[in-house]
Parts: C-alpha cells; structure tokens; sequence
C-alpha cells in the first residue's frame, strides 16, 4: 500500500474545508500515510477540471472522495448526483457523503437508491467516518499476502533516496572530507569482494571434489554484491554526521534501520511465502518442504510475520519516508 493518501473533497463552504482540513490530515497522518488532499467549492470547478476530458488513470489515484451532500452552487446538483456520474464513469472509490442535516440526507438517499461504496456522516462527526473509512481499506489492502509488495515498494524507494542525498552530500563536503568518505567506502567494497571472493572459493571447492548437488544448491541460493546495502547507509550516515545533520537521526540510525526494514526484505525477498492454514502467519519456504508448512499449532509456530507484525514493518516504512524526505528537505 502506497503511503500517500490521496483524498478528493467536494464542498461549497470555504470556512467548512478550511477549519476542518488540518483535522482530516491529521487523521490520514494518525493511520501512518501522507495526506494530499485535493479540494473544490463548485460542481463546475470540479467537472472543468478532473471530468472534462476525463482520464481514468489519472483519476483513480484518489483513495477516498468526500463530498458535501447539499452542495448549494447554481447548477442545483446534490452530492448523489455528483457520485452517479463518477460512477457512470467506471469510477467505484469510497465515497463519504456528511451533511448537517443527516436525517435528510439519509432520507433522500433512500428515496433515490442506495449508491454503492458510499459512506454517510454527520457534518460534525466527519473525521470518524473518514478514519473507520482509511482502516477499513488498510484491512483490505494491507494483507498478510501484501507485506513483500509493501516491503520491496519502500525500502527501493529509501534505497533511491539514500543514494541521492549521499551524492549530494558527497558533493558540498571539502576534499579532505571526501577522501575520508572514500576511505571508508572503498573499505566496505573490498570487504564484499573478500566475502565475494569466499563464496566463489566454497563453490569451486564443492565442484572439484564432485559435489555437485551441493554446489547447485549453493549457487542457486547465492547473491553477491557490489557493497551490501546496510554499508550504503551506513555511508550516507557518515556524510550525514560529516554535513552536520545528525541532529535529524538517531545515533543507532544504521542498525535499526537494518533491523527494521533490511533484515526483513532480505527474509521475504526471493522466497516462497504461503498463508498458514490459521490465516493469522506468513510461513517462508525456503524449498519446497512440507515440513516447512504450517501445523496449526500457533503457540509453537516461530513465525514472526503476522498481522500485527505487518502493520509494525508498515509503521516503520511511513517514519523512515519521513525521515528521509526532512533530510532531503535540508539538503536542498
């Protein structure tokens, strides 16, 4: 699940959205996501501007429209209107109608048929809705079945980012700084060639004295890198510290963000994963084993990705994007 939400909201009263904004973001941040929020006070400015010259794609990058039944502007349009030629449109995202005349709301919705995926609020209690709303969806989307999409999805992004803000620090420190950096990175580097080289070593053994089932199964479970990733955060933090940005991080910054985020790609990367018969645990299969499989036995079972698991690596990944985009934010 991306960790930006975007929300769609639709309401003649400038005062109402502007009083009231702060506290729909704050509820998005309060869910672990990024809230961009997108609003409009007419039909028309709304209709000029995402359904002329209307475009699904584009559209659909909406995660929930919230809308204003009793919208007042000149064309005479209420909010279920609005919806129906949203939905006319293969349009299907959540909707939240609110009005301060619920009663009436509900009445004539009724009158004119349920609309579906849409949700009803009380203009006074608006945040709650959107909040059940955004968890329902993150029950939905953020599955057992989703933590390696989520997980591979951020930690490439911070992977990316990282390499960025190093290449920009890289570049203002002054040449005695640089080659200290330099030092220490080609250290790392000829640390990886050695274990790379070691790897290489017990390969050839296995093959020269004709073990080849062996050696296939050290091969195909091998990986060799370059520099291993922890060392090119560990090199950023170096440039951090050396920039005078410490301040930002915390002084184990490098270690928990191995813990946190690196060791548990690394675990679910390039493996098969299965949902254990209780439906509560990720089971990693490192061969096709059945001793591998779930036994239906929870209180021994030592997997550690479950449901609640899931959602601590997501809180993770929403704190980290924080953190790197206030460094990126500095540096620019």
């Amino acid at each position: 699940m991306n960790i930006r939400y975007k929300l769609l909201w639709i309401d003649d009263s400038k005062d109402y959205i502007e009083a009231t904004e702060e506290l729909v973001e704050g509820v998005i941040i309060s869910n672990n996501m990024f809230p961009q929020v997108v609003t409009f006070n007419t039909f028309d400015e709304f209709k000029k501007r995402e359904l002329d010259n209307f475009d699904l794609n584009r559209f659909n990058i909406y995660d929930l429209i919230v809308i204003d039944y009793a919208l007042s502007d000149e064309t005479g349009e209420t909010g279920d209107n609005i919806i129906r030629e949203i939905r006319n449109r293969n349009i299907y995202t959540d909707v939240v109608f609110y009005s301060s005349a619920y009663e009436k709301m509900m009445a004539a919705i009724k009158n004119k048929g349920q609309l579906s995926g849409v949700y009803f609020a009380d203009k006074l209690d608006l945040t709650t809705t959107i909040d059940a709303v955004i968890k329902k969806n993150i029950r939905r989307e953020f599955s057992l079945a989703n933590i390696r999409g989520i997980l591979m999805d951020g930690t490439s992004e911070f992977d990316f980012m990282s390499k960025n803000v190093s290449l920009e620090l890289y570049a203002k420190l002054t040449p005695e700084e640089q080659k200290e950096i330099i030092e220490r990175a080609n250290s790392f580097m000829m640390a990886a060639k050695k274990q790379g080289e070691s790897n290489f070593l017990k390969l050839e053994k296995l093959y020269d004295r004709g073990a080849y089932q062996k050696f296939f199964e050290e091969l195909m479970n091998s990986v060799y890198y370059v520099i291993q990733n922890e060392k090119r955060y560990e090199i950023m933090w170096l440039l951090v510290k050396a920039s005078g940005l410490e301040d930002l991080f915390e002084e184990d910054f490098v270690s928990k963000y191995a813990s946190e985020l690196i060791k548990p790609r690394n675990e679910l990367a390039h493996q098969k994963l299965i949902i254990g018969e209780c439906g509560q645990k990720i089971h990693v299969l490192k061969q096709n084993s059945v001793s591998d499989k779930c036994q239906k036995n929870c209180a021994e079972c030592n997997s550690v990705y479950d449901i609640h698991k899931c959602e601590e690596i997501r809180q993770h990944i929403f704190n980290y994007f924080k953190l790197f985009k206030e460094l990126s934010g500095k540096i620019i």
